[in-house]
C-alpha cells in the first residue's frame, strides 16, 4: 500500500529529527569511546591489572557503538596490558584480532601504536627477529609522522629490545636518542621515563654513580609533575641499586618508600614486586623470619591479581629461602610450584634452577630414583640452554646457505637451458638449409656462407655460456667451502669454551666447599675467559653472517677518529692487564674521518685485539698516524711475535679463516680478519700489513678525511 502523496510532506520535519536525534547520539557515543581510550591510556602502565579489566567491559558495552579503529585501538592496549603482564597467549589473541580490523584508512598512529605493541609481545616471547621487524615498520611511521614524540617512543622501545638481548651499548644508544626526541617535544614525564631506564643500564654496567644521579633526577622530575607511579617504580629501581652497591638499610628503607606509593595509589603489581625485592634483601642479612614474611605477601598479591611471572619469582625464592633454613619439605612444594610455572613461561634459567633444587632436597632426603630424575632435568634444561645460544645463528647461515646454493643452481639450469635451446635453432636452421640446398643448387654457396657465419657466432655464445657456467660452479664451490667452515667453527671452535665453561661450573658446584679461595678466584678468571671469547667469537660469527647478507647498512658520517679508537681500547683494557701489556693512544685528540662509526670500531676492535693476542708479556700495542690532506694513515704497532712472508699470504688471502694460537695459547677462527677487511672495503678504505718475524706488526690504514 502507497501512501498518499499529501502524507509525506506531513511527516518529513519528524522523520528529518528523529535522524538528527540518532545522528548526535551516536557522535556523543563515539566522543565519549573516545575519551574513554584516552583515559585508560594515560594509566595502562601504571595498573596494567586494572585497565585489562575495563577494557573486556568496555568493549562488551561499547562495540556496537564503536568505530573499528576504536575497537582495534582498544585490542591493541589490551594486548600491551597482557604482555605488561606476560600473559604472552592472551596478549597474541587480543593483537590478532586487533590486526584482524585494520585498514588501510587507520591513522598513522593507531598503525604506530598498533606496531609497537606487536614489537613488544615479540619482545616478550623472545622471538627478536621479529620484534625488531615490528619496530622497524614503526620507525618508517614515525618517519612519516615527522615528530620528535614518535620517534621518541620507538627508541624507547628498541632500547628495551635491546637491554632483553643482553646489548647493553645498543640499549644505552637508543636510550640516549629517546631522550633527546622527548626533550626537543619537551616531554618531561617521558624524560623521566628515559633517565629511569638509563639508570639500569649504567647499574648494569658498574657505573653506579652515574646510575645513582639518574635514579635521583628521574624522582625530581616525578615528584614536580606528581608522576605518582613512575616515581614509585624510580624508588624501586633505586632500592635495587642501593642493594648491589652493598648499602643495605639504605636499600630497605628505599623498598619501604616505594611500597608506601604503591599502597597508598593501589599500584598492585608494584607493592608484589617491591615486597619480593625486599624479601631477597633480608635473606642477605640473615632475617629469614622478614624475608618469609615478605614474600608471602608478594605471593598473596600476585595469586589474587592472576600475576603469573610474580607467582612464580615468589615461588622460586620460597624454596631457596626454606632449603636455607632447612625446611626441605616446604623447599620441595614451592620448587615444584616455580618450575610448572617455568615451563608455561619457557624460563630456561628457573627450570635449571628448580630442577638442581629439587635433586639436592631429594638426595638429603635419601630418596636418590627423584634425586637422579631431577638431576638429568636439569642437565636437559642446561644443554636446552646451550643450543639456544647458537641455535639462531645456525639455521640462519643454513637459510644463507640454502638461498644462495638455489640460486646457483637455478642460474646453472638457466644456462643448460639456453646451451640446448640455442643447439636446437641452429640444428633446424641447418635443416632448413639442407633442404632448400636439394631443390636450389645455384643458390649453394651463399646459403653455405651463411650457415658458416651462423655457426661461428652461435660457437662464439657457447664458449661465453660455458665460460659463464664454470665462472658460478667456481662460487658455488666457494660459497660451500665457507659455509663448511663456518659450521666448522660452529661444531668446534664454539663448543670448546663452552665444554670448559661447564667442566669448570661442575668443578665448582662438586668441590665448592673444598676449594681454597685461591683456586676459586683461577676458576672464575678462567670462566670469564672463556666466556669473554665465546662472547667474541658469536658476536664476530652474527656480525660475518649480517654482512654476508647484507644487512649492515653502511652509514658514513664525519667522526673523531680518537674517539673511536680510545673506546675501543677502554673496552680492550682489561685483556691487555692480563698480560701486562702497555696500550698507547697517540692519536690526536681532534681528528675527523668520514667513515661508518659502528664498522670502523669493530675494525679496531678485531685489530687491536690480534696484537694484544700475538704481544708477549709486558709489550706493548701503540696506535699512531700521519695526516695530509685527504688522507688519514692509522697505524697499530706491536713488538709482538711477528711473522713470516708465508703467514701474511695466507692472511690477505680472500676467504680463507687463519688463525695461529697466540702467545698465551689464546685461540681464535680467523673470522675477525675477514670482517676487517669487508668493513674496510665498505668504508672506501685501503689497509696494509708489515711484519717481521720476532720483531712485531705493523698494521696500516687510510682512511678518507671528507
Amino acid at each position: 500500500m502507497k501512501l498518499k502523496s499529501w502524507i509525506i510532506p506531513l511527516f518529513l520535519p519528524f522523520l528529518v529529527g528523529l535522524y538528527g536525534s540518532l545522528y548526535a547520539d551516536n557522535q556523543a557515543q563515539q566522543s565519549f569511546i573516545e575519551k574513554r581510550l584516552d583515559e585508560l591510556k594515560e594509566i595502562r602502565m601504571k595498573e596494567p591489572v586494572r585497565v585489562k579489566n575495563e577494557l573486556l567491559d568496555f568493549m562488551a558495552k561499547y562495540a556496537q557503538n564503536a568505530t573499528d579503529e576504536q575497537l582495534a585501538t582498544a585490542r591493541i592496549m589490551l594486548g600491551y596490558s597482557y604482555a605488561y603482564l606476560s600473559k604472552a597467549d592472551s596478549a597474541k589473541v587480543a593483537l590478532n584480532q586487533a590486526r584482524s580490523l585494520m585498514t588501510d584508512d587507520f591513522s598513522l598512529q593507531t598503525k604506530f601504536d598498533f606496531y609497537n605493541s606487536f614489537g613488544s609481545y615479540h619482545n616478550l616471547v623472545k622471538t627478536y627477529d621479529s620484534a625488531t621487524y615490528y619496530f622497524n615498520l614503526a620507525t618508517d611511521l614515525a618517519k612519516k609522522i615527522d615528530k620528535p614524540y614518535y620517534f621518541a617512543i620507538v627508541y624507547t622501545y628498541k632500547g628495551n629490545l635491546a637491554e632483553d638481548m643482553g646489548r647493553s651499548k645498543d640499549a644505552f644508544e637508543y636510550y640516549l636518542k629517546a631522550l633527546q626526541n622527548f626533550e626537543a617535544s619537551n616531554e618531561t614525564k617521558s624524560i623521566a621515563v628515559i633517565l629511569n631506564n638509563l639508570g639500569i643500564i649504567y647499574q648494569k654496567m658498574g657505573n653506579f654513580e652515574h646510575a645513582f644521579d639518574c635514579f635521583y633526577r628521574a624522582i625530581v622530575i616525578n615528584k614536580s609533575i606528581d608522576a605518582v607511579y613512575d616515581m614509585c617504580m624510580n624508588y624501586g629501581n633505586l632500592g635495587i641499586l642501593y642493594k648491589e652497591s652493598g648499602r643495605l638499610q639504605e636499600a630497605i628503607a628505599t623498598y619501604d618508600t616505594a611500597t608506601n606509593i604503591a599502597e597508598e595509589n593501589g599500584f598492585v603489581l608494584d607493592i608484589a614486586r617491591n615486597k619480593l625485592n625486599k624479601g631477597n634483601l633480608f635473606i642477605i642479612v640473615k632475617d629469614f623470619e622478614a624475608a618469609e614474611k615478605n614474600f608471602l605477601e608478594s605471593l598473596k598479591l600476585c595469586e589474587e591479581n592472576n600475576i603469573e611471572y610474580g607467582k612464580m619469582l615468589n615461588y622460586t625464592a620460597l624454596s631457596d629461602l626454606y632449603l636455607k633454613m632447612g625446611a626441605l619439605d616446604k623447599a620441595e612444594i614451592y620448587a615444584k610450584k616455580a618450575l610448572e610455572l617455568a615451563k608455561g613461561f619457557d624460563e630456561t634459567e628457573v627450570l635449571r634452577e628448580s630442577n638442581v633444587k629439587l635433586s639436592s632436597i631429594y638426595e638429603e632426603k635419601g630418596l636418590f630414583e627423584p634425586a637422579l630424575k631431577y638431576r638429568k632435568a636439569y642437565e636437559a634444561a642446561n644443554d636446552s640452554m646451550i643450543a639456544r645460544a647458537h641455535k639462531n645463528l645456525i639455521v640462519e647461515l643454513q637459510a644463507r646457505y640454502d638461498s644462495e646454493k638455489k640460486e646457483l643452481e637455478n642460474a646453472s639450469l638457466k644456462a643448460e637451458n639456453i646451451v640446448k635451446e640455442q643447439a636446437i635453432r641452429d640444428q633446424k636452421i641447418i635443416n632448413i638449409i639442407i633442404s632448400i640446398a636439394v631443390v636450389m643448387l645455384t643458390l649453394l654457396l651463399i646459403f653455405v656462407f651463411r650457415i658458416s657465419n651462423k655457426l661461428k657466432k652461435a660457437n662464439q655464445n657457447l664458449n661465453a655460456v660455458y665460460q659463464k657456467i664454470a665462472s658460478q660452479n667456481a662460487l658455488l664451490e666457494e660459497t660451500i667451502k665457507t659455509k663448511d667452515k663456518l659450521f666448522s667453527i660452529i661444531g668446534h671452535d664454539l663448543k670448546s669454551p663452552f665444554n670448559s665453561m661447564l667442566g669448570f661450573l661442575q668443578l665448582i658446584i662438586d668441590q665448592k666447599e673444598k676449594l681454597e679461595p685461591e683456586e676459586l678466584e683461577h676458576i672464575l678468571k678462567e670462566l670469564y675467559r672463556k666466556s669473554n671469547d665465546a662472547y667474541t667469537l658469536v658476536e664476530n660469527l652474527l656480525q660475518w653472517a649480517m654482512s654476508q647478507r647484507g644487512q649492515i647498512a653502511f652509514k658514513p658520517e664525519q667522526y673523531n677518529l680518537f674517539d673511536i679508537v680510545d673506546e675501543e681500547l677502554r673496552f680492550l683494557q682489561s685483556r691487555a692487564d692480563k698480560k701486562e701489556i702497555l696500550l698507547r693512544n697517540e692519536l690526536p685528540e681532534i681528528i675527523s674521518v668520514w667513515c661508518d662509526h659502528d664498522m670502523m670500531s669493530t675494525v679496531f676492535r678485531n685489530i687491536i685485539n690480534n696484537a694484544i693476542k700475538f704481544t708477549p708479556v709486558k709489550g706493548f700495542v701503540k696506535i699512531t698516524s700521519e695526516i695530509n690532506s685527504d688522507y688519514v694513515f692509522v697505524k697499530i704497532s706491536d713488538n709482538g711475535v711477528g711473522m713470516d712472508d708465508e703467514m701474511l699470504k695466507r692472511i690477505q688471502n680472500k676467504n680463507e679463516f687463519y688463525s695461529e694460537k697466540g702467545t698465551e695459547n689464546e685461540t681464535g677462527t680467523g673470522l675477525g680478519l675477514e670482517i676487517v677487511k669487508e668493513f674496510l672495503t665498505s668504508n672506501k678504505a685501503l689497509f696494509t700489513i708489515n711484519s717481521t718475524l720476532g720483531e712485531g706488526t705493523d698494521f696500516v690504514i687510510r682512511l678518507n678525511r671528507k
